[in-house]
């Protein structure tokens, strides 16, 4: 009896476990509507405008590195050797919290995209 308990337990499991066949995938996202309450909640804040760098600062310091330029609508970074004590990163003027960023980026083979968030500006990590 207990042979038959355990076997028609088993069972029972790897029924459970099976795996079933997912709807194939649509080739258009869903579109979920929100109501109006919740897209104001949900607005996107642009933090780069693509002309200027309003907006952004310095890593603990004021005007943007010159290592740093606009062109054709993005920020691109030109590396250079820092001078001593010279900070190349940037860092927006707002802070923010609970976010979600959505980017478009290009970047060289073995390179290093430089976003970092939760960052904390003090002289203490220049």
């Amino acid at each position: 009896m207990k042979k038959i308990i355990t076997i028609m337990a088993v069972a029972i499991g790897l029924t459970a476990c099976k795996n079933t066949p997912k709807e194939a995938a649509s080739a258009e996202p869903e579109i979920v509507s929100l109501g109006t309450e919740m897209q104001e909640q949900q607005a996107w804040t642009t933090l780069f405008n693509g002309e200027d760098f309003s907006g952004w600062h310095a890593y603990n310091g004021s005007e943007v590195p010159d290592a740093w330029k606009i062109e054709d609508g993005a920020m691109v970074f030109y590396p250079r050797e820092k001078k001593e004590g010279e900070n190349l990163n940037i860092v927006t003027d707002a802070s923010y919290e609970n976010f979600e960023l959505s980017i478009e980026w290009n970047i060289s083979e073995g390179g290093n995209s430089g976003i970092f968030w939760g960052v904390v500006e003090d002289p203490a990590y220049v």
